[in-house]
């Protein structure tokens, strides 16, 4: 169960950057993409010591509670700031680096 949940939290994340990389950048997308990966380890990083400890003592149903209940609280958060295009939040695509003669 856990190689499963691994592998599928993994390929998510991967799609979810290139997703935004190509979205909302035109430039550096590469290195877009390894921010938002090396994000995502450090959340796991950060995060996933705790849940294990929960799941062990407590229990795995409080630990799962405790992820669908921040799954539940950053809704909000997400309707309210994020936009699927540039267009929705009335800017372009980033051009990043061209401050620095387009490096």
């Amino acid at each position: 169960m856990g190689l499963l949940i691994g592998l599928g939290t993994g390929s998510m994340a991967l799609v979810f950057a290139a997703t935004i990389a190509n979205t909302w950048f035109s430039k550096s997308r590469g290195l877009l993409i390894g921010i938002l990966t090396a994000g995502s380890a450090a959340g796991q990083l950060v995060f996933l010591p705790f849940i294990a400890m929960l799941a062990q003592d407590p229990g795995w149903r409080q630990a799962s509670l405790l992820i669908a209940a921040g799954a539940l609280a950053v809704v909000p958060l997400v309707l309210r700031f994020l936009k699927n295009l540039p267009a929705d939040a009335g800017v372009l695509p980033y051009l990043c680096g061209s401050a620095h003669g387009g490096r």
